[in-house]
């Protein structure tokens, strides 16, 4: 299998510090010099002395899916703006990225990527455990306003899942 790294990220056990590297030779080290990283989304790198001192939350997922994810919520993207426009409902910026954060979640229900979260019912609901979807919403929100394209802000929304512990993080190693 071939995949395709996420997020390149570690947690030091020492200082509680973590850290992670954004693109190819961004070295970061710990507050306390314990551990590193390098590599960003090319490669994983790991420096340190002790290996109890690391805890790796690197992000993995096999490109297919990964492909296969983003071309069904391009898809769902231009239905969206699509049927935005036939209505000429004024788009408000809330309801498109609600829209698009339910889809992205639905998508990654299909192929197994959650954990701890009912299964979306025929009207396309879930209940979220209390100020989950808040703290979504604004994961999805911050990386869209930021200028990032629909890989960025379903990137947003794997790192906050992650946080939350509604990753399966089974599927992405």
């Amino acid at each position: 299998m071939l995949y395709r790294i996420l997020q390149n990220e570690a947690k030091c056990r020492k200082c509680d510090d973590i850290i992670w590297s954004a693109h190819r030779h961004d070295f970061k080290t710990c507050k306390c010099g314990a551990i590193s990283v390098d590599g960003g989304l090319d490669y994983i790198r790991r420096v340190y002395e002790n290996p109890e001192d690391i805890q790796d939350r690197s992000l993995r997922l096999d490109k297919l899916i990964l492909g296969s994810i983003l071309d069904s919520l391009e898809e769902k993207k231009k239905e969206l703006d699509q049927y935005l426009a036939a209505t000429q409902i004024p788009e408000i910026k809330t309801t498109r990225h609600t829209l698009l954060l339910f889809n992205i979640l639905m998508t990654m229900q299909r192929y197994g990527l959650l954990q701890n979260v009912p299964a979306f019912d025929g009207e396309g609901c879930a209940t979220l455990p209390e100020g989950f979807t808040v703290k979504l919403m604004r994961a999805f929100s911050n990386t869209k306003d930021s200028g990032r394209n629909l890989f960025g802000c379903f990137l947003g929304v794997v790192r906050c899942l992650r946080d939350l512990d509604l990753l399966e993080l089974s599927e992405f190693q």
